[in-house]
């Protein structure tokens, strides 16, 4: 796992629950933290999108050059099970570069969502939202305090460039009685 992901986890895990104890005196400056917060974690995402990206470029350079191998030593004496075993590597080499590609993607998209219901939807109501993504589609779990809160939420995500559906699985919290 990267620093970048690292990164990425700590800012969305940690520092809401520290700005969720955050009393109203505070709050100018737990905003002011919080959007400071939220810029570093989209840096961070963007650098694992870009990270990613140079990973499957590099292992789809390298399954290239195991292929080329590959046909080279099928004009040799041992020519059929070398080549076997090259293009086994290359295919495995490709293979490995697209699943890199695809969770640094997953996680990034991840990031803009939580980053973008930070924003859109207050940090103490997204400290009780989880977001999961696969391809373009997001799924949002947790509780939120509002039937209003659930809608933007829903909104928010599915305005995003990038998010083809949303699965909404957010509850709305029973009021205090």
């Amino acid at each position: 796992m990267s620093i970048n992901k690292v990164l990425v986890i700590v800012c969305f895990v940690t520092v809401p629950v520290l700005l969720s104890s955050c009393t109203e005196n505070n709050r100018s400056n737990a905003d002011i933290y919080a959007k400071d917060i939220q810029k570093e974690a989209k840096d961070a995402a963007r650098k694992a999108d870009q990270a990613a990206k140079e990973l499957a470029h590099a292992a789809k350079r390298e399954a290239r050059e195991l292929d080329q191998h590959a046909q080279d030593v099928m004009n040799g004496p041992a020519a059929d099970k070398a080549a076997q075993k090259l293009h086994s590597a290359a295919r495995d080499a490709r293979r490995a570069g697209n699943e890199t590609k695809d969770e640094a993607g997953r996680l990034a998209l991840i990031t803009k969502v939580k980053s973008a219901l930070i924003n859109d939807v207050g940090l103490k109501t997204v400290t009780k939202i989880d977001v999961d993504a696969a391809g373009h589609v997001v799924t949002l779990y947790g509780t939120v305090p509002t039937v209003d809160d659930k809608r933007r939420a829903e909104a928010t995500v599915s305005s995003m460039s990038g998010v083809e559906q949303v699965i909404d699985k957010l509850l709305v919290e029973a009021p205090a009685s």
